[in-house]
């Protein structure tokens, strides 16, 4: 056997653990939803005997299936918003942006395995200068989306378990198909994995990428949403022939009859320095031969062309997977490495999906790094080396904001407590994430000590017992000690259930696990998205200059819509506006169910 198949070979035994890197913690968010408080099965929901408060968690699960339907209307070219109630504070000006799965079906092969295999949705809210709202929306088309699109069946293997199968047999687009051994056929030894793009969206350089973390950025038009095409990070991220898979294997050598790889992916979550105004993100591939992952930090700015990379520093972690996101305070970020291990079969022999494949440990420790941002003027951690310390056991998904005291490095997450879970995010499989069988998620904080190189984790001041996520600071606040942070949120109890309400947990005082919670709570019957934080216009003097933005699914008259309180009150007070989006179909893409992994930024315009 020559060198170059005896390559090959040992490639193949490997080459699956790429794709957990991204699935690691892929579109994790509205993890705050847990165990179903009512009826035994989504597929048949019984009644609740008894209404439980809304802090606690009650609710319909045919009210939660609802808002899990794919987007109808798909392509929707700036329609005009009513303003439901109040009105729209006069120095709230821009756009919001939001990603996340919208097509949840092929017209012949019935309904993706799971929710997040969904096709990316864009939309976009604007308000205009005269306070006018507009809507617009538009699926990202990747080149399989197009090819689906055309043919009605499914054409890629999928993170979480859709494939594609043998026949020509239409099964229904709101059926998902059973498993056949026969369908193995059509997957085995394909290791090429849909991108989605479907898990994060953001605007920098003057370029609007859709993100997802096992693949390149997609650019699109910031006016019309439409797609332009895979975007490369400046040369971080190989795009002109194509995607490449994130896999780097030295001296092997193109072989027609494997993927290309010696590829990288971006990050869905880069950070925004509030001080620079650079974009913080990392790029990285897999070496599956020597059990490492490789990783690019970079600090972006803006030119003519788009972005541009002004600093950058090469990593290599001891872990085969890649983190879902990141924490970054002035000098450093922080990464958190669950304990996920593969076991790459089944993936082989085209039976599941990677992250199927995918076990976990929810009582191990788990491995923290901290490693020196390349734009910093910290002392500690001048070299490239990372730090990497034991943390006890959590399952980390998002962070807020990152700061430094001393020595040491303070970042606050959100996560899973220690439980006895051993799929990854199996419980999203279906049509509709299932509670019962999803951990609660809980506010963490975790101390890295670098000169002692040890770390300490707790719950977060002020948010014992609050089952909550899509944590947020105000933006100007994500690398100080902030002790405001907001959550949507699902109960009070400390249990798992979808989100139906929003909260601000005052994280930095003493006495705040004893004070009443300030919460807003829509009703059993609604669910919420994640939070956004949009400063006020001028000068920012606190945490509460800013304006929370939520979209909320009205069940039960098949509406959504957007929901804008002012920090400078409380939030139990209620919200000053709320903007009709769409209807039934059209408003389904916006509920909760739709916003689990969905990210925004907005854009003042005013001066």
């Amino acid at each position: 056997m020559n060198t170059a198949t005896s390559d090959c070979c040992r490639l193949s035994q490997y080459i699956l653990l790429l794709f957990m890197l991204g699935f690691s913690c892929h579109a994790l968010s509205i993890q705050s939803l847990g165990r179903l408080t009512v009826g035994p099965t989504y597929n048949q929901p019984t009644p609740p005997p008894k209404p439980l408060p809304i802090s606690e968690g009650g609710f319909l699960v045919e009210d939660w299936v609802s808002a899990w339907q794919t987007f109808k209307p798909g392509n929707v070219d700036k329609l005009k918003l009513k303003i439901r109630s109040g009105r729209v504070p006069l120095d709230l000006r821009g756009a919001l942006f939001k990603n996340g799965p919208g097509k949840f079906h092929q017209r012949l092969d019935g309904r993706v395995r799971h929710v997040l295999d969904g096709d990316g949705l864009i939309f976009k809210i604007e308000i205009d200068e005269e306070g006018d709202c507009f809507f617009t929306s538009r699926f990202v088309e990747t080149p399989c989306f197009l090819k689906e699109e055309e043919t009605g069946k499914v054409e890629m293997r999928s993170t979480f378990g859709t494939a594609r199968v043998m026949g020509e047999e239409e099964v229904g687009e709101e059926v998902i198909r059973e498993r056949r051994l026969v369908d193995a056929v059509r997957n085995v030894g394909d290791v090429n994995i849909k991108n989605p793009a479907n898990t994060h969206v953001v605007k920098f350089g003057g370029k609007l990428l859709a993100l997802f973390e096992a693949g390149a950025p997609y650019e699109l038009d910031s006016d019309t949403l439409e797609t332009k095409g895979p975007y490369g990070m400046a040369g971080n991220v190989p795009v002109k022939e194509g995607e490449r898979l994130a896999v780097a294997v030295e001296g092997l050598p193109e072989v027609s009859i494997l993927p290309k790889m010696n590829g990288r992916a971006h990050t869905a979550h880069p950070k925004r320095d509030p001080v620079s105004g650079r974009m913080v993100g990392w790029t990285w591939a897999q070496d599956p031969v020597k059990g490492e992952l490789q990783v690019r930090l970079s600090e972006y700015g803006e030119n003519a062309d788009g972005v541009e990379e002004l600093f950058g520093n090469d990593f290599v972690f001891p872990v085969d997977l890649a983190p879902h996101d990141f924490g970054m305070s002035k000098n450093y970020a922080i990464f958190i490495f669950n304990a996920l291990t593969m076991k790459p079969l089944n993936f082989m022999m085209g039976l599941k999906g990677p992250a199927e494949c995918l076990d976990m440990d929810g009582r191990a420790k788990v491995k923290v790094a901290v490693v020196r941002r390349p734009g910093a003027e910290g002392d500690l951690l001048v070299g490239k080396e990372p730090l990497i310390v034991e943390m006890d056991a959590a399952f980390a998904i998002h962070f807020s904001h990152a700061y430094e005291e001393g020595d040491k490095v303070i970042a606050h997450f959100s996560g899973w407590p220690p439980n006895d879970s051993e799929s990854f995010l199996g419980a999203w499989g279906g049509i509709a994430p299932e509670f019962e069988r999803i951990p609660p998620t809980f506010i963490w904080r975790v101390e890295v000590d670098m000169k002692e190189k040890k770390s300490s984790l707790r719950v977060a001041k002020g948010s014992k017992d609050v089952c909550g996520e899509h944590l947020k600071v105000h933006p100007d606040y994500q690398m100080k000690k902030a002790n405001h942070l907001y959550v949507v949120s699902s109960n009070l109890i400390g249990d798992s259930s979808p989100p139906c309400g929003y909260s601000r947990l005052k994280i930095e005082e003493d006495e705040a696990d004893r004070k009443e919670k300030e919460s807003y709570w829509w009703g059993t019957r609604f669910f919420c998205g994640e939070p956004v934080i949009a400063p006020k216009a001028g000068v920012v003097k606190g945490e509460e200059d800013g304006y929370l933005l939520g979209m909320v699914h009205d069940a039960e008259k098949d509406i959504a819509f957007l929901a804008v309180f002012n920090l400078s009150r409380s939030l139990d007070e209620g919200p000053d506006a709320r903007l009709s989006v769409l209807s039934r179909y059209h408003m389904a893409y916006m509920g909760a169910g739709r916003e689990w992994e969905i990210h925004v930024q907005i854009f003042r315009t005013c001066k």
